[in-house]
Parts: C-alpha cells; sequence; structure tokens
C-alpha cells in the first residue's frame, strides 16, 4: 500500500470547520472551548480542535440524552405548548380591544366606504 493511496485521518480542526460540523455557531463553539468541552492546540497563530475532542464531545452527549427520561422532557414541551394556548386569543372568546367582532374598520379616503 503507498502513502499516496491512503487518507490520512484528521487529527485537528480549525474552529470554524468544528462549528460547521457540529452545526452550531461559533460563539457555541467558543463556549465549548471554554468549557473544556473541546480541547484545541496553537500551531503559530491558528487554534486547531482536536478531532478527538469532537468524537468524545459528541460520544458524551449521546450518553446524557440517552439516560434522560422520555417523558420529562415532553411534559415541560406540553406545558409549554398549553401556556401559549391560553395566552393567545381565540375565537370562542371575544377580540381582546375594540369590541367584540376585531379591529374598526378604517374609511377609504377616496370614497368614504368602509373596507
Amino acid at each position: 500500500m503507498s502513502i499516496c493511496s491512503t487518507s490520512p485521518k484528521l487529527l485537528a480542526v480549525p474552529i470554524k470547520t468544528t462549528a460547521d460540523a457540529l452545526g452550531i455557531g461559533l460563539t457555541k463553539t467558543w463556549e465549548l472551548v471554554k468549557q473544556g468541552k473541546l480541547e484545541t492546540i496553537a500551531i503559530g497563530t491558528r487554534r486547531l480542535v482536536l478531532f478527538a475532542s469532537i468524537e468524545r464531545l459528541i460520544e458524551e452527549l449521546r450518553a446524557a440524552q440517552s439516560t434522560r427520561q422520555c417523558g420529562a422532557g415532553t411534559q415541560r414541551a406540553t406545558q409549554a405548548s398549553l401556556a401559549a394556548r391560553r395566552a393567545r386569543p381565540s375565537r370562542d372568546r371575544p377580540w381582546p380591544f375594540e369590541g367584540q367582532n376585531g379591529p374598526t374598520p378604517t374609511r377609504n379616503s377616496k370614497d368614504g366606504e368602509r373596507r
């Protein structure tokens, strides 16, 4: 097997490439670096994220999601959805301003008719 036929394994990638690969923004990527969840090295003026730390982060996130209780997130989402429904006006309830049927129609200035 020749050296040219094998593709090299990535050891480190730039911050921007890391963000793109994870589908997150640069701000969140730098936050993960500062939290120590992504390990970086400096080569000259460049800051590179070690590929092994990206793989480790993904495995930690997978493990955390698999141990989470299934019903807890669903219950919170349902409660938030119900609260949002209660906050907006319903068609059955009267309009919250300017009478029962919604906003007062405006007059067309040219012919005086209501819209």
